[in-house]
Formats: C-alpha cells, structure tokens, sequence
C-alpha cells in the first residue's frame, strides 16, 4: 500500500509538470510573423518579408517566420478569419483600420501574441490599447502634427499684415474621429493661451457641420482654418467656402492627414472626388450640405491652402547607406514578384518597420531575459521597454512611447496648393522637425493678395460700388453748394452792414469796421 500511495503521487506530480511545460510553451514569446494585407505580393506584405529576411541574415540566434493572412474586411468576415487562422502566440501587422480593430478587440482571447498596426487608429483600437493587452501602433499620430500647426498658424498670422494692430480669427475644425480629436484639444488650447497672434472665438473646437453653418454669419477679415478632417469633408470644406467668394472675407487654410496623391487631380478623377459626389447625392438636405462643386471649382477655393502630413519615408535617404539599399532591395522585389512600384507602395516603409521594430524587441528581450516562463502582462512591458530604444527605420527615426510611435521623431512635410504651368500641384514649402522643433523652409514663404485682418462687418462688395460712383459725388456737390451759399450770405451781409454803420463803400472785405 505504501509503494502504491507513493506511485499515485508520483503520477499526479507528473501531470503537474505536464500543465507546467504547457504553461511554459503558452507564455514564451512568439518568433512568427503574420501580416494581414491584401494579398501577399502587394507592397506591404513584400516589405514585411524583407523585414524578416533581413534580420534572420543578421547575426542573431533567434529566428523568425513570415506568412500572409488575408482577412476580407468588406464582407465582415474579420470574425470568421480570425476564428480559422490560429493568431495565438504570433506578431500580427496589419494597416488596415478595420483589421486592426477586429483583430484588438479579440486580441485578449489570443495567447501571448503582438499586435501592430500602423494605420490610423479607430476609437475603438484606442480604447482596447488601453488596457493591458499586446497591441501597438506605429504609424505617427496626428498628435506628431500639434507643435508645427502651432507654429506655423502663428507665422501665417505674422505674413498677413505685418503692420495691422488686428489679428486674424483661428478657428479649428475636426472630424469626429477619436484620434483627431484628442490632437484637436493641445492645439486649441495652444492658441487660446498665446493670443498676441490671433484671435479665438470658438469655447472648443468645432466640427465641419457646426462650422459650415456659420459662415454665412457675420464675417471677420482672415480666418486661418485648420481642418483636422479626412479628404472627403475637406471637398466638402472648399465647395462651401467656393461659393461664398463674394464676400470680402479671407481664408487660409490648413489641411492636415495622409491625403491620396491624387486627390485634387481632374485627370485621374479621384475616388476622393468620386465618393464626394456620392456623399451629396446622399446628404443633399442634411449637414449643410446643399450644392456640389465640379472638380475646377474645387480646385479654384483650394489654390493657396496649406497641407501638413508626417512623412511616412525616412527622408535622409541619400545619407543612410541603410535606407537607400534597403529601399532597393524592397523595388528588385516588387519587380520580381510582377506586382511594381503600385499606390501602395507608401505603406511599404511603415510595413518593414512595423516588423522590424516588433521582432527587433522581442530578439533583444530573448537575450536578456531568456525564453523563461512569465506572465502575459510582464512580458508585455519588457517587450514595450525594448520598443522604446530607437533605430533607424525606412519611415523615419523610430522609437516608442506608451504603446504609441513617439511624435519627436515625426518629421513634417509642410506643402502649398498652387497652379504652375497649366497644372494644380503641391510645391513642397518646407520641413518642420520634431525632434529639435525647427523649420527648414525650401523657399521663401509669401503670402499673395490683399490680406486685411480688420474687416468687421459683411459687406457685399458690390455696396462699395455705389458708395464710389454715386455717394461719395453726391456729399461734394452738397460740400460746394454749401460753401458758395456762405459766401453769397457773406457779401450781402456786408453791404447791409455798410450803410447802417456808415462804412466804407469801397470797402470790399466781408468784415466790420
């Protein structure tokens, strides 16, 4: 009895020690990479592959794996996808928005995987980023763009009249999207506190609704409009603005986003322009949204406005030795696999460094760490400390803070919409560095047409005609009529003063002796 007592023990020990290794395998950190793209030869996927090449061809003991899922996003099948592939103990990247959030919000049902995306977070990928759980984001946030908006509305105040004790009004327009809306805030603030510049009307910032009621209101001289908003609503913007160019109100504005390419080019016809049409055919009666422009028109209200993106290219790409044969080795692949230099080459960049960053940390955490047995929540914060030390990517200085890319790495793009050759284009006008908050002009900034802040009342500007050709004659007829009516009172005074005080006939001023 004794031997047998002491051989069940023994075989509950054993079962033990089996629960234990698979504890142990569940908590180990991943080495395989899964990219969630539309196909696996499009630019994004082909980037995320090299990525992972090139660090297997790196001296370094831990290896890692690549494969392409694709999650058909449109027909809502993410749910379905996500329960057919096994996602556990993987590092996913995905840029697309939809993915993403699907793939967050299941991500706590998903042993011991990383999550990173790098397209523009949803509020939903916002709020699941805040609890503990592996998710990332990559792509720089709008919050990058707040000490250059800043800065610049403040310069475009200055070029306006230089001379004017009036301040132009700044007002901010922003989408309902979550992201926007948290930059939104620092910025409005920033602008309310420092009014030597401009002045701030609104209690908050607005959204494109509540602004394009108002513009038929009573009018100011300048308005510098920065529109944190998509492209859509910035068609939107200019249209509604397009039409109201009979007043003698002045716009500059600022746009601010990742904008297609192609996105106020008449010759492409832009699916931007193409979902614009359709957004008032729908709302034609709702959010003020009562006419439509034609791409000309469009193009006409935008010449002039201001556009501010974070650059997704590292762009000391003929300095790094790095990034230029990276970036050639990444084009010899699109050629090879037929796919090419397509649209979407853009993501390319933010693709590899999603990867690289990601398996990057998790090799750096191997060896100081070693693949040891850890909780789901210690493992997360010693991969995040290792994302915090910055490298040289293909999009740009990278380094990480909070789950989040860090904004002083961002680099900002600052370009003008202007009409050159027969052509609208963007004219790249300068550069503004987070991480030493300075700018690097291309060219000297200069603002054309007549820019006075001190307009105070709406006035048609045909009013001004008629006060030119019709009153302004009146008033000096009246003046001259006047003046002679004193002078013939004068003289006939006079000559009845004369015999009633015996004065001089030959007196001939109009005054007494």
């Amino acid at each position: 009895m004794y031997f047998e007592f002491n051989f069940r023990w023994c075989y509950v020990f054993l079962l033990l020690l089996t629960f234990c290794a698979i504890s142990y395998a569940s908590y180990s950190y991943p080495t395989k990479v899964v990219g969630v793209f539309k196909n696996e030869k499009c630019a994004p996927a082909t980037a995320a592959l090299l990525a992972v090449d090139n660090f297997n061809s790196d001296a370094s003991d831990s290896k890692f794996e690549f494969k392409n899922v694709e999650l058909d996003i449109e027909d809502d099948v993410v749910a379905s996808g996500i329960e057919i592939y096994d996602f556990n103990n993987n590092i996913i990247v995905t840029g697309s928005s939809g993915a993403c959030e699907e793939l967050a919000v299941n991500l706590a049902n998903l042993n011991n995987s990383f999550l990173m995306c790098y397209g523009i977070p949803t509020a939903k990928t916002l709020d699941v980023s805040q609890s503990p759980v592996n998710l990332y984001f990559s792509q720089p946030q709008p919050e990058a763009l707040i000490t250059s908006l800043f800065k610049l509305v403040s310069l475009l105040a200055t070029l306006v009249d230089a001379n004017s004790t009036c301040k132009p009004i700044a007002e901010i327009v922003v989408n309902p999207d979550h992201a926007y809306r948290q930059a939104a805030m620092p910025l409005f603030n920033n602008l309310k506190h420092d009014s030597s510049k401009v002045t701030v009307l609104q209690p908050q910032p607005q959204s494109l609704e509540d602004f394009l009621s108002q513009v038929n209101q009573k009018m100011f001289g300048v308005r510098i409009v920065v529109a944190m908003v998509d492209d859509t609503e910035a068609l939107h913007l200019l249209c509604h603005l397009s039409k109201k160019q009979r007043f003698p109100q002045k716009y500059l504005i600022i746009l601010t986003g990742h904008y297609s390419k192609y996105w106020l080019d008449d010759e492409h016809l832009s699916s931007t322009y193409k979902e614009y049409v359709k957004e008032v055919d729908r709302y034609q009666d709702e959010r003020h949204i009562s006419h439509s422009c034609e791409m000309d028109e469009l193009q006409a209200a935008a010449e002039g406005h201001f556009h501010l993106d974070i650059s997704m290219q590292n762009i000391d790409l003929v300095n790094s030795s790095f990034v230029r044969s990276t970036t050639l080795m990444l084009r010899k692949r699109l050629e090879l696999n037929k796919e090419g230099i397509r649209q979407d080459f853009k993501e390319a960049p933010l693709a590899y460094d999603s990867v690289w960053a990601m398996i990057q940390a998790i090799s750096r955490a191997i060896e100081d760490e070693g693949n040891k047995t850890r909780e789901n929540q210690n493992l997360n914060g010693i991969v995040m400390e290792k994302l915090g030390e910055p490298f040289i990517g293909l999009s740009g200085n990278i380094s990480f803070s909070n789950k989040k890319r860090n904004p002083g790495d961002a680099v900002i793009n600052i370009r003008r919409f202007e009409f050159e050759k027969g052509n609208y284009s963007y004219t790249l006008e300068g550069r503004h560095f987070n991480a030493n908050s300075s700018f690097v002009w291309s060219r000297h900034m200069v603002l054309q047409g007549d820019w006075n802040p001190c307009w105070t009342e709406q006035y048609d500007s045909s009013h001004l005609k008629w006060i030119v050709l019709i009153i302004i004659p009146i008033c000096v007829l009246l003046t001259l009529c006047s003046l002679l009516c004193i002078y013939l009172a004068c003289i006939f005074s006079k000559k009845n003063s004369s015999s009633r005080f015996n004065l001089d006939p030959n007196e001939t001023r109009c005054e007494l002796k």
